[in-house]
């Protein structure tokens, strides 16, 4: 199935992927730390296929998030395009 929506990922959510990737090393090894990558793309495209499967945050700009084992995937959904925000820890992230 080839998806008509589009999938953008902000600079911050690369940033956020890279932080995600060298810790994962770090602590459990370079495998863990692409197979843990891997997954994250995996939901992108799943929430690009998907755009409503996430929550509605209560705050501007119409965001959503999807929660994926330890982090929280931000994203914002409008004009047949989903735009990653920031992938975050929600032990770290106020909203």
């Amino acid at each position: 199935m080839t998806s008509s929506t589009s999938l953008i990922v902000t600079w911050q959510a690369r940033e956020n992927i890279k932080d995600i990737f060298r810790y994962t090393a770090e602590v459990w090894g370079e495998d863990q730390a692409e197979a843990y990558d891997e997954l994250l793309h995996k939901a992108f495209l799943l929430l690009r296929d998907f755009p409503e499967l996430g929550h509605a945050l209560a705050s501007p700009g119409d965001q959503r998030e999807h929660h994926l084992r330890s982090h929280t995937i931000v994203y914002h959904y409008a004009a047949n395009t989903v735009t990653i925000l920031r992938i975050v820890n929600p032990r770290r992230w106020r909203r």
